[in-house]
């Protein structure tokens, strides 16, 4: 149920990397009374909706099309795909472990016998942690700077930023977060990645890590190995309108341009996962993956 802007981009950039050319359902419909469009748990549609141009034109169900983040209605009985959500696990352990006592004070005087006891020992901590109890474990899940988009089927995290930069000034600000501009060097991560953009931005350009800087006509990717056999230049391109490779608006379709280098657009940047994990008492987990209060 994509009930604000965040999840919606979430979900776009999700289904079109399953694949980016079907229509996906997902929790509206208006099957209980024609017009007013509710979601599966019940509650009103609300005041955030991204209806494409035209819709609700027919149908009762609401779909994803495409590359489009935008949502279309379809009759409800036709077989699509489709995107479920379920609440997290509830853990199999859970609670809070005592601290070890304090260590026993000193003797007091004459034959009294040894002092009071000691102040306590630091508080336990409570683990929240999937599907466990009692047993050792190590779990190491990747996760993705703040901000950050996880495409699991490549294993990077990717961010479209909506702050226009020169080509360098934009893969400094990667550089900064530990990574580079993006490199679409397949079909499915470049479908991933206009989702991804078009869902900050519908209608501006976006430059990612392609240019032909050090040798004009060759491009190569920021990482320095060649551009290889796939592309997605638009017809025609590159014109030699500039040197930089960029996204442009939704209606290309993750289409290339090459512009110029000097220009202020928006950028898309990726980065490697990280897989820091953190031991408490006998479970050894990611602090992504699971709930620590300590």
């Amino acid at each position: 149920m994509p009930k604000d802007h965040d999840t919606n981009a979430f979900l776009t950039a999700l289904y079109t990397s399953v694949n980016d050319k079907s229509a996906f359902w997902f929790g509206l419909h208006d099957q209980r009374e024609e017009g007013s469009f509710e979601w599966v748990d019940g509650s009103a549609l609300g005041t955030y909706n991204t209806w494409r141009r035209g819709q609700p034109r027919s149908g009762h169900c609401a779909v994803y099309y495409g590359i489009w983040s935008q949502w279309h209605a379809w009759s409800c009985n036709q077989k699509r795909p489709f995107i479920c959500q379920v609440a997290p696990e509830p853990c199999g352990f859970a609670g809070s472990q005592d601290g070890e006592k304090g260590a026993r004070g000193p003797a007091g005087p004459g034959t009294a016998g040894p002092g009071p006891i000691g102040p306590p020992g630091q508080e336990g901590v409570s683990v929240c942690f999937p599907g466990l109890s009692g047993h050792s474990h190590t779990y190491c899940a990747a996760y993705c700077p703040k901000g950050y988009t996880y495409y699991k089927r490549r294993g990077i995290c990717f961010r479209a930023f909506n702050t226009p930069k020169t080509f360098t000034s934009a893969d400094s600000t990667c550089y900064k977060d530990g990574g580079t501009l993006a490199m679409p060097k397949d079909r499915d991560t470049n479908a991933f990645l206009a989702a991804l953009h078009t869902s900050v931005n519908d209608t501006a350009f976006f430059f990612f890590g392609l240019h032909d800087q050090r040798e004009e006509g060759s491009f190569e990717w920021v990482d320095g190995s060649a551009l290889g056999t796939y592309n997605s230049w638009k017809q025609g391109e590159p014109a030699g309108r500039g040197d930089c490779a960029v996204y442009a608006g939704l209606r290309w379709k993750g289409e290339w341009f090459a512009r110029r280098c000097g220009r202020v657009r928006l950028f898309i940047c990726q980065v490697a996962p990280g897989t820091s994990c953190k031991s408490i008492g006998q479970f050894t987990v990611s602090c992504s993956a699971c709930c620590i209060e300590v």
